[in-house]
């Protein structure tokens, strides 16, 4: 039958802001919401059941699949834009109400307040933009130890931010800084509490910043790994606690594609092109925290399927890979950019090489994990044997909610998808993880395939020209580089923290107005640094958010490993007055006890979650 296995990259641009979208509400905006309505904020439930309501619109059959025409692909975008508006307008709101009522006796001119969605303490390095009179300055924690950062980013803005105050109240003794610039900064987090915040003071006699200096060396390195960036712009990537080094990682491959808004399909001359073909620029800085490279290729591929069915090479497609390694982490994050606009028809992976033949792929999925076949050795005989019976190639491109990995029993590579979440194992050993980062073709439908013979699957005459993507594109994720099996990596969990990254909200006078709404001041009340609850980070962050129909709050987990069965504890800092295993309905299956303000979880096996309801 018609599976349409790669229509999860059709429209790759509308599939990212899915993914984007997705993991933002579920990730930020619901867990912030929940932690505001536990300071008495109130969780503004008929416009959370609006946002998801423009989400479900987009999940309709044909509208999540892209395979329409290019006019309601423009509603899809517009619903999506609509939701991050929206849902990015709650968070700021619940922020700074948070953030202004902490009563701070370290307070100075600025602060910097640090939320984590996350059911488990944060640490690591998170990127921030914010607004400060000078360059160098002093940023410290409740107890006053100080906080490294680094600018990546700096622009006097000062004419733009001070020409359009409003003060509320005159008599008020306000700090107006002589030059405000804008600047972007990476933060080091130090134990940043579970479902919580921390402030952090500004002090403009102190200074912790760490510069970042460009290096001669093309290696970036930390505690955990050492990246060698090699002529060509791939990767050499040492984990220092197994001594394995990967090579080979991160190569781009561009090739053609044939195909339609329902499945990818090669041209049936076909020209595959690599980035390391060409000869890359490659720019190294580092500072005490971030470790930063960049490799601009110049690639040369074909205009479109004719000239790449005669291997000619005329068009320009610049390719910029940032690669940032943070201190401590084992988690590498990518950022790429292409400039697509006069390239047709045609899709870009990146290649991961595992060095470690398998034949399952492990990725997650609702709820769980699942491995499937690197190839399914039986159907594609079948296929090879008499296409006429099939309607498609039995392929072995799939998808992930967050994450793919090849492991053995020593080590592992796993990526994070934060785009499109298609990948296929390839290679001779089908060691080598594929991530599709975009494809693009022009047509709704086409007939006679490679990957799907006969009948177009959609209207063949309707062209999507805005399908061809000529624009700007921007894709990100992360490769983590892990010791023992998918559940001794962590890898489930690994996921998640890299799919939410701690909030940093900045509050000062002088930003009033131009930058953000002037309100009255509010009685502060709430501590320097606070938790509503914590785990023990045994099951797999699901959702936090409230109740649908009832006061209290939903805390959802579920069992991130293969095959074995986990249990979990949630500790609660406020007095928990119910307590109850409910339902996806979120209706009652039984009580649960609660000591101390403490509940254990029942254990969980595969692919299984628990969802528990509580009132404080």
């Amino acid at each position: 039958m018609r599976i349409h296995k790669s229509i999860f990259s059709s429209r790759s641009d509308l599939k990212q802001l899915n993914t984007e979208t997705q993991n933002y509400l579920i990730n930020t905006m619901e867990p912030l919401l929940s932690l505001g309505m536990a300071y008495g904020l109130e969780y503004l439930a008929e416009t959370v059941r609006e946002i998801w309501r423009l989400m479900f619109e987009n999940a309709a059959h044909d509208s999540i699949g892209a395979c329409v025409s290019d006019t309601t692909n423009e509603d899809v975008y517009m619903r999506y834009k609509q939701v991050r508006d929206i849902a990015s307008n709650l968070v700021e709101l619940t922020l700074r109400e948070i953030a202004t009522r902490i009563g701070n006796p370290q307070s100075k001119e600025i602060s910097l307040t640090v939320f984590n969605p996350l059911s488990t303490v944060q640490n690591g390095v998170v990127e921030v933009e914010c607004y400060v009179p000078q360059k160098e300055f002093g940023i410290l924690d409740e107890q006053g130890n100080e906080i490294e950062y680094t600018i990546l980013e700096f622009v006097d803005q000062t004419e733009y931010v001070l020409n359009q105050g409003n003060i509320l109240d005159p008599n008020k003794d306000i700090f107006i800084p002589n030059k405000v610039y804008k600047a972007k900064i990476a933060l080091q987090l130090n134990d940043v509490p579970s479902v919580g915040y921390v402030q952090y003071t500004i002090d403009l006699h102190r200074n912790t910043l760490t510069e970042l200096i460009e290096q001669k060396r093309e290696i970036l390195e930390n505690e955990a790994l050492q990246i060698t960036i090699n002529d060509n712009g791939s990767l050499d990537i040492l984990d220092k606690k197994t001594a394995t080094t990967y090579k080979n990682q991160a190569i781009l491959e561009e090739n053609g594609d044939d195909g339609d808004s329902f499945n990818y399909s090669p041209p049936r001359n076909d020209l595959k092109i690599q980035s390391i073909e060409f000869k890359p620029v490659i720019k190294v800085v580092n500072s005490a925290i971030l470790e930063v490279a960049t490799i601009t290729y110049e690639m040369m591929v074909p205009k479109d399927l004719e000239e790449r069915a005669e291997g000619i090479q005329s068009t320009r497609l610049p390719v910029t890979i940032v690669v940032k390694l943070a201190k401590g982490q084992s988690t590498i994050d990518f950022e790429v950019a292409i400039d697509n606009r006069w390239v047709d028809s045609h899709r870009l992976c990146a290649l991961f090489d595992a060095g470690i033949a398998s034949k399952v792929s492990t990725a997650d999925q609702q709820f769980g994990l699942i491995q499937r076949p690197v190839v399914r050795r039986s159907e594609m005989d079948l296929w090879q044997s008499d296409q006429e019976k099939w309607n498609e190639k039995p392929l072995s491109i799939e998808t992930c909610q967050s994450f793919v990995t090849l492991n053995d029993a020593q080590k592992g590579i796993a990526i994070f998808p934060k785009g499109v979440r298609e990948y296929e194992i390839v290679g001779e050993k089908y060691d080598t993880i594929r991530l599709t980062l975009f494809r693009t073709y022009g047509y709704m439908g086409k007939e006679n395939l490679v990957y799907r013979p006969g009948r177009a699957s959609g209207e063949s005459v309707v062209k999507t020209p805005n399908a061809q993507c000529h624009k700007q594109l921007k894709f990100s994720f992360s490769a983590y580089y892990y010791q023992g099996n998918v559940n001794s990596g962590e890898v489930a969990n690994s996921a998640k923290i890299a799919n939410t990254r701690p909030l940093v909200y900045e509050y000062a006078d002088f930003l009033n107005s131009r930058l953000i709404f002037t309100q009255s001041e509010v009685q502060k009340d709430l501590f320097v640094s606070d938790s509503l609850f914590k785990t023990n980070g045994h099951l797999t962050l699901s959702v936090i958010k409230k109740a649908e129909e009832r006061p209290g709050m939903i805390v959802r987990l579920y069992n991130g490993h293969v095959d074995d069965e986990l249990d979990d504890t949630i500790m609660f800092e406020k007095t928990i007055t119910k307590a109850e295993l409910v339902d996806l309905k979120e209706e009652t299956i039984g009580a649960l006890e609660v000591y101390s303000n403490t509940i254990k979880v029942p254990t969980q096996k595969h692919t299984k979650f628990v969802t528990v309801y509580v009132e404080f």
